[in-house]
């Protein structure tokens, strides 16, 4: 799933248990499985990464805009919305984006330290054996966003 996806339910999570911001970081953290048991047509992310120099700079675009929307994200929520309880949705988004990180810093550098990780986190994404097609997945995540932005805001 998109960063944004998840950021969303890890800042969703922090407004749930504000004042714990251990417990919003652990329970964000294995949020981020448990979205990713469901299809979300992201395999061909996987593609651009195994693929030549222009489909690395696709990749890289793609990755650079979620970030950057969950950045923005990211300050609607801590400074405008819920400035009363920034450190809880701060480490409910860290800890639900911090499972993708790990994967890229393997997928990316190859950290055999992560090795182990790396499959662990992709079998969640295996365990609904059923692709879908890109633009199908954008429509779930978008759906997830609808949802969960309007039960935030």
């Amino acid at each position: 799933m998109f960063i944004i996806t998840h950021a969303l339910i890890g800042a969703l999570i922090g407004i749930k248990l504000q004042g714990h911001i251990f417990l919003a970081f652990i329970f964000a953290f294995l949020s981020h499985f448990i979205l990713d048991t469901i299809p979300h047509g992201d395999e061909i992310l996987f593609n651009l990464n195994q693929g030549n120099k222009k489909d690395k700079q696709k990749l890289f675009s793609i990755i650079v805009t979620d970030c950057f929307l969950t950045l923005l994200f990211l300050i609607f929520m801590t400074y405008y919305k819920h400035p009363e309880i920034p450190i809880s949705i701060v480490f409910g988004i860290m800890g639900s984006v911090l499972p993708d990180a790990l994967w890229g810093m393997h997928e990316h550098w190859g950290f055999k330290v992560l090795s182990k990780y790396h499959d662990f986190h992709l079998f969640f994404h295996r365990i609904i054996k059923k692709d879908i097609s890109f633009k199908k997945g954008l429509a779930v995540q978008i759906l997830f966003l609808v949802i969960f932005l309007k039960w935030i805001l």
